[in-house]
C-alpha cells in the first residue's frame, strides 16, 4: 500500500523548523571530523579560486595591454584555449565526411535557391537553402 505524506511536510518552513528543533541527531560538523573520506585535515579548505568571493559585473577587471606581439600571441592561444574548453571543444573531435545533399532547387527569374543538408556530426545534420 502506497503511504501519503501532508504536503506540508516538502514546505521549506516545514524543513527549517526541523533543522532549528535538532531533530537530527549529528550536526554537520562532528560527520566531517569522523569522516573517513576525509582528505584535507579538520578546518582546512582546498586551494580552489571558487571558494573565494564570486566575481559581478560591478568588479573591476582592468585590461593589460600585452607589451609586445609574442605577448598578443602567448595571450591569443590562452583565450583560444578557455573558450575551445567552455563549449566542450577540448580537445577537438575528429574531422568527419559531410555527406552533402542537393535534394531541390526552386528557379526564379533572377537568382536561384537550393535546398541543402550535411551531417556536421554523424547523426547531426544541419540545413538550409543556398
Amino acid at each position: 500500500m502506497h503511504q501519503r505524506f501532508p504536503a506540508f511536510m516538502f514546505s521549506p518552513i516545514f524543513f527549517c523548523a526541523i533543522l532549528s528543533a535538532g531533530v537530527f541527531p549529528a550536526s554537520g560538523v562532528a560527520l566531517a571530523e569522523n569522516d573517513p573520506s576525509r582528505v584535507l585535515p579538520s578546518g582546512q579548505l582546498p586551494a580552489d579560486s571558487r571558494l573565494g568571493k564570486s566575481k559581478t559585473l560591478d568588479d573591476y577587471f582592468p585590461f593589460v595591454v600585452p607589451a609586445n606581439r609574442e605577448a598578443w600571441e602567448a595571450r591569443r592561444k590562452d583565450v583560444r584555449e578557455q573558450v575551445l574548453v567552455a563549449t566542450g571543444l577540448w580537445p577537438m573531435p575528429e574531422k568527419t565526411p559531410l555527406h552533402p545533399v542537393i535534394h531541390g532547387k526552386v528557379d526564379r527569374e533572377d537568382y536561384t535557391i537550393e535546398k541543402v543538408f550535411f551531417a556536421s556530426y554523424p547523426g547531426h545534420y544541419v540545413s538550409g537553402n543556398i
